[in-house]
């Protein structure tokens, strides 16, 4: 789920994003993360998604891990009422990182 720190930035922003099998995976300026489902089909709905041609093989695993986790994020970040942004990024380390091992923590990727 993306968190939109510039509603009006989203609204008019074209998003960009890979879609292989039932996965699909887009950014947009103006929201913090991968869009959610609810935002993905808004951007549909506007016809203002740009879709990656291919998606190299390298990154489709690491793409489904990282939604799996991020709805699971999502999921249970509105179960606890939405609690902030703070609360948000520590459910998708949890889910990302520390349950599916996919590295979020920026220093980390520096030493892969």
């Amino acid at each position: 789920m993306g968190i939109i720190i510039d509603e009006d930035l989203y609204k008019i922003a074209t998003a960009h994003g890979y879609r292989f099998d039932d996965t699909e995976m887009v950014w947009c300026a103006g929201v913090v993360g991968a869009l959610s489902p609810s935002q993905r089909k808004f951007k549909k709905a506007q016809g203002k998604i740009i879709w990656e041609e291919s998606t190299p093989e390298s990154l489709k695993e690491r793409i489904k891990k990282f939604q799996e986790g991020a709805d699971e994020a999502e999921e249970r970040y509105n179960k606890e009422g939405r609690p902030g942004i703070k609360r948000w990024l520590e459910l998708i380390k949890e889910e990302v990182e520390e349950k599916r091992g996919i590295l979020v923590d920026e220093k980390k990727h520096l030493k892969e």
